[in-house]
């Protein structure tokens, strides 16, 4: 993660100085994005960290012992509360943004962010479960390689979308894909170990 902080505003910066921007404006807009939307459209990730960390050495167990249907259970139940957590919160914030915006920021810039990337993000949201299961399978692997090729699609798009000159919307397009590839990758990795599992049972 703390490569992603580093890596995201030098590809940005960079590839919009190229395409004519100024520093003000890519300073300005990517200090909200990061600052004000990015922090409330993630508060959830406390509650589904918390909720698959507590299923972790559930899961753990009933892998090893061979309950693949009690694993699959547990998983789904972990998905589950998760995006229901996060629908909610996605809810709240996509009705009530600038509400939240102006109480604990006191300002109102953001909100059209928030309201792109809020439902996103509910993939985002499930991310723990699924990263919590492979972990819990001995397949902490999948999660770096996961990362690596988030990591890989969000700088490429970062620097290419630069160039259709829709200043900060392009990185946060690159964040959706970024959120798509990882989400998609963990689920069909928890569902192929799971299934090469339940063929040795």
């Amino acid at each position: 993660k703390r490569i992603i902080v580093q890596t995201n505003p030098i590809i940005l910066t960079n590839s919009l100085l190229l395409c004519g921007y100024n520093k003000d404006f890519i300073i300005r807009e990517y200090g909200i994005l990061s600052g004000y939307a990015m922090p409330l459209i993630l508060l959830p990730s406390f509650f589904t960290m918390a909720i698959s960390q507590a299923l972790l050495p559930v899961i753990a167990k009933k892998y090893s012992d061979r309950e693949i249907s009690s694993v699959r259970s547990k998983i789904k139940q972990a998905i589950f509360f998760s995006l229901i957590i996060g629908l909610v919160w996605t809810i709240i914030l996509f009705n009530g943004n600038e509400i939240l915006l102006k109480f604990i920021y006191n300002t109102n810039l953001g909100g059209s962010y928030i309201k792109f990337l809020g439902p996103v993000c509910l993939l985002q949201y499930i991310q723990a479960p699924l990263s919590a299961a492979l972990d819990a399978m001995g397949e902490s692997k999948d999660i770096m390689m996961s990362a690596i090729l988030g990591v890989i699609v969000r700088s490429i798009l970062t620097f290419v979308l630069a160039f259709l000159h829709i200043g900060i919307w392009g990185l946060i397009m690159a964040i959706s894909a970024n959120i798509l590839v990882v989400t998609f990758y963990q689920a069909s990795r928890v569902r192929k170990h799971l299934k090469e599992k339940e063929l040795y049972i």
